[in-house]
């Protein structure tokens, strides 16, 4: 018979006023009623299981006399709520050594700082050889929102940084991927070696991203209204990275640039100190020069317009400029060209300057220094094309290409 069967049975049972007992015994049977022996297992999983990480607060992680919680062992912490603290001691302090792996968790939550008197970051990562992993929330008026200055590492993913008096973040052996730093005193990101991707620094009021180290790329980043310039590069590496109508250059010291875009910056679109290597950029309305270059180096398939001053100025020595195309430079009252050389041994080779019109005295090609090379550049739409030096070799110019030789420069 089938358990509602069974039910069905039973109720009429009890509505005639029978005694289950009077019904067959398959009829009444309901299981035991007795329950097993031993002790009562719990049936749903323990907190420790449900969340394993350790919550940040007075009990788990107590602070110092110079900050509000302290952590010193390994393990996976996370905020509980937003924090409200004073700016004159560190909101979180790491304090672990001997190859610690740590991981905060902000969870989307806020540390704020309430004190006028900004003495302390937000976040302090001290002792040796610490391995640091901090993501997800929002850091505001502090010192600096995350400060870490020796050995191990540092990972920040997903970290937003606001009103800082200082550098907003403080770092070096860095990782960090779609940071924000906006609004503060100085530098955006100060970077002493590591990976920065898909981060941003907005009207910060020195430099948006400060490197200090060769090894450091910056990949997909983007610096705008910064008063101290878009990125100081430090010899590093930048890619697909964009400096908009920053105060200053939009790229200083660049190791080697690749497709990045400079729009509107205040004095040079991109500036190269040395054996710099400059490749498929483009550069549109810098205030000074469209790309200066000091020693060394290959500048090659750029595109430069609208540059206040020179589109290209190599100023010094065994540079190679090749294959860019330059329209109209020399905005800026004086004399400009679309490529100026002042240093010795450099090719200038296949570049495409045009509309080197809007001052009656600039030039398409003019060089002041010597042993320079000067071969298949097409030029058109300027008033005067070239302006060579003695001791420099160059190809000669020509209007027919049909009959100039494989060297000749060409205008039209």
């Amino acid at each position: 018979m089938s358990e509602v069967h069974r039910g069905v049975l039973l109720s009429l049972a009890c509505i005639l006023g029978l005694s289950a007992l009077t019904l067959p015994a398959e009829w009444a049977s309901a299981g035991p009623l007795n329950p097993p022996s031993g002790p009562i297992a719990p049936t749903q999983k323990p907190l420790a299981e449900i969340e394993p990480r350790i919550a940040i607060n007075n009990t788990n992680t107590p602070g110092d006399a110079d900050s509000l919680f302290r952590i010193t062992n390994s393990g996976s912490y996370y905020l509980t709520g937003n924090i409200d603290g004073k700016s004159t001691v560190k909101c979180i302090e790491i304090f672990a050594a001997g190859g610690a792996q740590i991981t905060i968790d902000l969870n989307g939550f806020t540390i704020t700082g309430l004190s006028d008197v900004r003495s302390e970051s937000a976040i302090f990562i001290d002792g040796d050889n610490a391995h640091v992993t901090i993501r997800n929330g929002t850091i505001r008026n502090w010192k600096s929102a995350v400060e870490h200055f020796i050995g191990g590492s540092v990972t920040l993913e997903d970290v937003r940084a606001y009103r800082s008096l200082f550098s907003q973040y403080v770092v070096k052996n860095a990782t960090m991927v779609r940071c924000l730093a906006e609004d503060g005193g100085s530098t955006g990101f100060n970077v002493g070696g590591g990976l920065l991707v898909d981060c941003s620094s907005i009207n910060n009021t020195g430099a948006g991203f400060t490197i200090l180290n060769a090894s450091t790329t910056v990949r997909g980043c983007v610096a705008t209204s910064n008063d101290g310039g878009g990125f100081d590069l430090g010899q590093g590496v930048a890619e697909s990275c964009r400096a908009e109508g920053n105060s200053g250059n939009g790229f200083t010291n660049p190791g080697v640039m690749t497709n990045c875009i400079a729009n509107g910056n205040t004095n040079d679109g991109i500036s190269a100190s040395f054996s710099a290597t400059i490749r498929g950029c483009t550069v549109v309305d810098s205030g000074a020069a469209g790309i200066r270059v000091a020693v060394a180096g290959r500048i090659e398939g750029n595109t430069i317009s609208l540059a206040g001053e020179h589109g290209i100025e190599v100023a010094g020595s065994r540079i190679t400029v090749v294959d860019n195309t330059i329209s109209s430079a020399g905005r800026n009252t004086g004399s400009f060209a679309g490529v100026f050389v002042a240093g010795t041994d450099c090719s200038i080779d296949g570049n495409h300057i045009t509309n080197m019109t809007l001052g009656g005295d600039d030039f398409g090609i003019r060089v002041t220094g010597t042993s320079n090379l000067i071969v298949r550049n097409q030029l058109s739409g300027l008033s005067t094309y070239f302006s060579i030096g003695a001791s420099n070799t160059s190809g000669g110019a020509s209007t027919t290409p049909s009959t100039a030789g494989p060297w000749a420069n060409i205008t039209y």
